[in-house]
């Protein structure tokens, strides 16, 4: 029985879902190991990050972790592997996932208007579809390519006002008739979510997905929290991780996780314990664009196609942070087939997919 069907389940009790054991892995090759350690070290050098976790899961379950450098450099101490980061715009695929649920529960349509959820909160809305949010397709801008964003970014900003701030920009096309990443989609989709639900998105997030998939250490800053929080996040070298107000990143990339809680993550969603196999379906495939051409991105994940195979995932970019979440479609024959690579590094500027490379670099060469 597909566990998607029972994820109604923890919002019918006042008990929090009991966390499932950790299952039994197949042991991880100590020389594929060694590789991937090397690998990350000189990875996270090039990139220049303080400090960086690399996860790596084989399509046996077999998994490894890794972790260089300092959590807080101010104070000397060294990243962990079980080190928490903001995750960025991985929370994306769980946003969009909230959203199939609820497709495939019959109380959302993925070509319903958002007007038909948020009357008069967006111009277009309705013409503006949840398939298009989902697609980035709505022509609607991002609302941090705004100058109020960058004025107000310590500033709790509910996100309903964090809509109309990016609503008031000129949108970047007709709905439908472009293709243009934008945060605003995703703060929408959460906002549908609290519409339909009745639950704040962070609470809709934890019953469906975050407990029955025992992630117990992914939580949204703010409302939530854990004790010792999250790694220093750094922007060039400086300590920024007090300089963003948490609510403006919300549904769209608020999210707290590990790489081991991110490779049960990726691992569930895609081998069908979250959605319906159409739901899934859905999400995997590719959004296109107006002249017929891919656009590389579902709903809520990037799609991308390359020699060995195709590559399934999210990167994620916030205040402090860069991650990159990704597992690999293909037949090569290598222990890259079917693998999971999350990594998380704790600077703005430093490209969490370079060491994300290295390792499927390692993985394909294997």
């Amino acid at each position: 029985m597909r566990r998607w069907s029972l994820l109604l389940l923890p919002l019918l009790c006042a008990c929090p879902a009991s966390p499932e054991p950790e299952p039994e892995r197949p042991e991880f090759p100590p020389a594929l190991g060694d590789d991937l350690q090397h690998a990350l070290a000189l990875s996270s050098v090039e990139v220049g990050c303080p400090g960086a976790v690399l996860g790596v899961e084989r399509a046996d379950g077999a998994r490894w972790l890794g972790a260089v450098g300092y959590a807080d450099p101010a104070t000397g101490r060294a990243t962990e592997t079980g080190d928490r980061f903001r995750i960025g715009s991985i929370t994306k695929t769980f946003t969009a996932a909230v959203i199939l649920q609820l497709v495939d529960e019959g109380d959302v349509h993925l070509d319903d208007v958002v007007a038909a959820y948020l009357p008069g909160l967006v111009p277009d809305g309705d013409r503006v579809t949840v398939r298009m949010l989902l697609q980035h397709r709505s022509g609607i801008p991002s609302y941090t390519d705004t100058t109020y964003f960058v004025v107000h970014l310590t500033d709790f900003t509910p996100p309903e006002e964090i809509v109309a701030v990016a609503v008031a920009e000129p949108p970047l096309f007709p709905p439908g008739e472009g293709w243009s990443y934008s945060n605003t989609n995703f703060h929408l989709l959460g906002l549908i979510t609290e519409q339909v639900t009745g639950l704040a998105w962070h609470e809709a997030v934890r019953a469906r997905l975050l407990d029955p998939l025992a992630l117990g250490e992914t939580y949204f800053e703010g409302p939530e929290s854990r004790p010792g929080g999250i790694v220093r996040g750094h922007l060039d070298g400086v300590d920024v991780t007090d300089a963003i107000d948490t609510s403006w990143s919300w549904a769209s990339g608020g999210l707290v996780s590990t790489t081991a809680d991110l490779a049960t993550w990726q691992r569930g969603l895609l081998d069908g314990e979250v959605l319906s196999d159409g739901g899934l379906e859905a999400m995997l495939t590719d959004a296109g664009t107006p002249s017929g051409a891919p656009a590389g991105y579902g709903l809520g994940v990037y799609l991308r196609t390359a020699e060995e195979g195709r590559y399934v995932g999210h990167t994620g970019s916030t205040q402090g942070f860069q991650s990159d979440l990704f597992s690999l479609e293909g037949e090569t024959g290598s222990t890259a087939d079917g693998a999971v690579v999350t990594a998380l590094c704790n600077d703005f500027l430093s490209e969490a997919s370079v060491v994300s490379a290295a390792a499927w670099d390692v993985l394909l060469a294997n």
